[in-house]
């Protein structure tokens, strides 16, 4: 693509240089230009890119694009403005703008983002439609996957994402959309044709240092969204309205437990399926559900809306309902002998350990047992409250080492340990002894809820990643049924 044909779209960029320079390619890391690239010099907290302008010219990048306007290369220039919207834009126009291809679905939220995209994903194969996701899992479209370093991806990378997924035959797409990637510009200038607010609890304090700052950075997908689009929004949380108050899409709300566009009955629930109706217009699903406990119905139910909004069939909802997959790492069951089940939990916040224990307490015929830790680096506040929302459900505490990064995992448990309280505890720092501890405390018909690291397959300690899967740590130690 010539130089002068990308930035036609971003607001006051100037070229310094040839504006009929081709370029084939687009990165903002120097370390992957290629010849033929674009380079996109973004200037971090902690990195400027423009010290690497230099190398990504020796790389083989024939333009560069940057926010610096004294900036003198021996290629061509744009000089913008903003240099997160500068890419994003750029970006849009390099991959021939795929986000108004697709039939656009966000997923914003604390908690629930995963797993209301991997529902929404099967209701809408099952209909027959052709469906990629984005997020936490990685990404997946049409029997291909692999995981992303980032849930929500820079600009350029989202958009050769879909540009790839498209040209597969795609025509809708479901993405988790993080609070980190809305102030980074990461989906700047996307068209989204539906937004669904899952929740808002405490969560990225290291990052968003306050819950105003944190709250401000959700909201801002929804203040985005265009007249066309619409929003589904659980009234159910306290945020719920107040997230949605200045949108410009249509908005519907969704509730389990007052009135709404959409709510939900449970009929039955255990440690196998919840039985329940889903009430909507005029119209009704009694069906049986793989998943457990309500902040499961509360997805379910923000899925079976958005299905239902973009035309699915009641019929073929009811149907795909029970075959939903087991979401990896949520709550993911783990059959150990003598009735002992060990659920594997993505829950990483006061709020998310808080649903998951409270859930499998209510199922439980024995005791409940938890294991879990706090990551590294991240915010600490929420230590003590992870271990008070445990101790209101467990009979007994396994606290352990989570991603401790470049922390003392000793030190982190010693600041999760004030917020235990009548509960007996025990500290474990190794994660591995923890999980083969815990087992053998078990007595039958005991639950075990191992939470943090859900899905993910690795450890982080003192910035290296070793292989570290808690579900194979579980079926390592030979007790596991099936």
């Amino acid at each position: 693509m010539k130089l002068f044909e990308a930035i036609r779209n971003i607001p006051g960029a100037k070229i310094i240089g040839d504006p009929e320079v081709d370029f084939t390619s687009m990165e903002y890391d120097s370390r992957k230009v290629q010849k033929g690239s674009l380079y996109c010099a973004l200037k971090g907290k902690v990195v400027d890119g423009n010290r690497f302008i230099e190398q990504a010219i020796v790389n083989g990048a024939v333009a560069i694009l940057t926010s610096n306007k004294d900036c003198s290369a021996e290629v061509a220039v744009v000089v913008v403005e903003d240099d997160r919207e500068g890419m994003a834009l750029l970006a849009l126009e390099f991959y021939g703008d795929p986000t108004k291809t697709l039939f656009l679905i966000g997923i914003s939220g604390t908690n629930g983002k995963t797993s209301i995209s991997v529902i929404i994903e099967h209701l809408l194969i099952q209909a027959g439609i052709a469906v990629g996701r984005i997020g936490t899992l990685g990404w997946s479209y049409n029997g291909e996957s692999a995981p992303l370093s980032r849930t929500t991806p820079e600009a350029p990378d989202l958009l050769k994402l879909m540009k790839k997924m498209v040209d597969g035959g795609a025509t809708h797409l479901l993405m988790e959309v993080t609070s980190i990637a809305l102030p980074m510009k990461r989906i700047f200038g996307f068209d989204f044709n539906v937004g669904i607010f899952t929740n808002f609890s405490q969560d990225h304090l290291d990052i968003h240092l306050t819950m105003h700052n944190y709250f401000q950075a959700k909201k801002l997908f929804y203040d985005n969204l265009n007249a066309g689009a619409f929003v589904l929004t659980n009234v159910d949380d306290p945020e719920g309205k107040r997230i949605v108050a200045d949108t410009k899409a249509r908005v519907i709300q969704y509730s389990i437990h007052g009135r709404s566009e959409y709510g939900a009955e449970i009929l039955e629930s255990n440690a196998q399926y919840t039985q329940l109706k889903i009430r909507y217009h005029t119209a009704s699903i009694t069906c049986k559900s793989p998943l457990i406990g309500e902040f499961n119905v509360s997805n379910l139910l923000a899925a079976v809306a958005t299905a239902v909004e973009i035309g699915i069939e009641p019929e073929q909802i009811a149907e795909a309902i029970p075959t939903i997959p087991q979401i990896p790492g949520r709550l993911e069951a783990i059959y150990i002998k003598d009735g002992v089940t060990v659920f594997v939990d993505y829950s990483h916040s006061p709020d998310a350990i808080e649903k998951a224990a409270s859930v499998l307490r209510s199922v439980a015929s024995a005791r409940l047992l938890i294991i879990f830790g706090a990551g590294g680096d991240r915010d600490k506040s929420k230590r003590p409250l992870m271990a008070e929302a445990a101790s209101r459900y467990a009979d007994k505490i396994y606290i352990t080492s989570d991603n401790p990064r470049t922390e003392d995992p000793s030190t982190i448990i010693d600041d999760i340990i004030p917020g235990v309280s009548n509960t007996d505890y025990v500290k474990i720092v190794d994660r591995r002894e923890a999980i083969i501890r815990a087992i053998n405390d078990a007595k039958p018909n005991d639950i075990i809820l191992l939470a943090g690291k859900g899905h993910e397959d690795y450890q982080e300690v003192n910035g290296v990643k070793y292989h570290f899967d808690d579900r194979e740590e579980v079926r390592a130690t030979g007790r596991v049924i099936s």
